[in-house]
């Protein structure tokens, strides 16, 4: 089969009838890919361990397999997912494995699978409240609530939900220099007084490095804090780099403490570092 297919549009269908239908299927194509989808995260789940953890690093098959795919000719869904399914259990991490052991890749849940699906299902848009008022109020009961348990005021807990740790890094940068320079939102750099600074672990995400360059303050705000022998953030150096840097005329605005550091997963001493943080009003 072609999924190349001119059939009439489907009752609810935005194409107009006789269009070539490439990506929507119709009601019986559809059952068969969902019912395909599903014994194959069912035996994915059952057999992983059977798989290898760590996938072949083999580019070049890798590229061949791919090479075997044009794009002037249509493709079956069934073929283009058995395909896709076998080059996942091939040449991926398998995180469901029992013995993957790693840090940032949890394995899926039942659960976290039903929502992504109803998620690309309903594809809800969050970019204005109006498109998805259900969306938009479950983002904010879930901030709330997690706030509340974090021990921050519910009702005055705000937030939206972020892509992952990047762009929750840079979320926090840009919330902490428009806090402590109320003129750096309107009229951005320019309206510093000196050059802003902010302290991270020298174990922290490098995330860092690329969230200072997007808010147009460079790596040279970066400054990296010397670790104690368990690669926790060495609260008393952070102290001292601190009081230098305000000596020298830099402009400190924020210390990061890290809950499980990229490369080891360590807890930096959260209560010392914000003690130092509010002692120098960070």
């Amino acid at each position: 089969m072609n999924i190349q297919q001119n059939k009439p549009a489907e009752t609810g269908s935005t194409m107009p009838a006789g269009e070539t239908e490439i990506l929507r299927l119709d009601a019986e194509e559809r059952q068969k890919l969902w019912k395909q989808l599903a014994a194959e995260a069912e035996r994915y789940f059952v057999d992983v361990e059977e798989l290898s953890v760590t996938p072949p690093m083999d580019p070049e098959a890798i590229r061949q397999n791919l090479a075997s795919f044009r794009f002037d000719e249509g493709v079956a869904p069934a073929e283009v997912t058995d395909f896709v399914v076998t080059m996942l259990r091939k040449y991926q991490v398998q995180q469901a494995h029992p013995m993957y052991y790693g840090l940032f890749n949890p394995a899926s849940s039942t659960m976290g699978v039903a929502g992504d699906f109803l998620a690309a299902v309903f594809n809800p848009q969050l970019a204005a409240w109006s498109h998805s008022p259900i969306a938009a109020e479950i983002e904010n009961h879930l901030i709330s609530t997690f706030g509340g348990l974090f021990g921050y005021d519910e009702a005055e807990t705000e937030g939206t939900f972020t892509s992952g740790g990047a762009e929750a890094n840079h979320t926090a940068l840009l919330t902490a220099i428009t806090a402590h320079f109320p003129g750096f939102s309107e009229q951005g750099v320019r309206s510093l007084r000196g050059q802003p600074v902010f302290y991270v672990s020298s174990q922290s995400h490098h995330s860092f490095l690329k969230a200072a360059r997007f808010c147009g303050l460079g790596t040279g705000a970066v400054r990296h804090v010397p670790v104690d022998s368990k690669l926790r953030m060495s609260a008393g150096s952070l102290a001292d780099i601190i009081r230098k840097d305000i000596r020298d005329g830099l402009e400190p605005f924020m210390v990061v403490a890290s809950a499980g550091t990229t490369n080891a997963g360590v807890i930096d001493p959260l209560q010392q570092i914000a003690d130092v943080a509010r002692e120098f009003g960070l």
